[in-house]
């Protein structure tokens, strides 16, 4: 059985993970935090974490800014690789406000690895409109885990996602 992916912001994370040491209890993140921002401490018992940290931006030309790397997104394709065989149930994508980042990398996991997102109406990330998925993550990341989508692909996911915030 797939685990399932919960998307959110750093803050409801860190509370997650802080309840799980106080439990004794695993716990499974995959934590993205800007440049500019402290890695948070998402160590759990026996739990799985990978710490990824770049920008909320689309490419390079933010002075100031990094995009997430292809290195980023072949690492989170090993963590998750790694983690499956551990049959969790439960994976937090995490980053700092829980709405871009966060969507497009947990997108592209749900549509290359099937893994259904909790929080995600439908499990389409797309046309929720609580969240506004960074193309760039969702690009890069699919790619890493073996997928692929076209310019047409993209453009028509994205204008789902801002008719889906139009309703909001």
């Amino acid at each position: 059985m797939n685990p399932s992916i919960h998307i959110t912001n750093r803050r409801t994370a860190e509370a997650v993970a802080r309840t799980l040491r106080e439990r004794n209890r695993a716990g499974a993140f995959l934590s993205i935090h800007g440049t500019d921002e402290e890695t948070p401490d998402l160590s759990t018992p026996g739990g799985s974490s990978c710490y990824l940290c770049f920008d909320d931006v689309e490419d390079d030309t933010v002075p100031g800014c990094t995009p997430m790397s292809n290195a980023q997104a072949t690492l989170a394709a090993n963590f998750l690789e790694d983690l499956a065989a551990s049959n969790p149930t439960t994976l937090i994508v995490h980053c700092s406000a829980g709405i871009s980042r966060s969507a497009g990398v947990a997108a592209a996991i749900h549509d290359t690895l099937g893994w259904p997102v909790a929080n995600a109406r439908d499990n389409d990330v797309f046309r929720d409109g609580k969240f506004a998925p960074n193309m760039h993550c969702y690009r890069t990341m699919l790619r890493a885990l073996g997928g692929n989508v076209t310019q047409e692909e993209l453009d028509a996911l994205w204008q789902a996602a801002v008719e889906s915030a139009d309703e909001t």
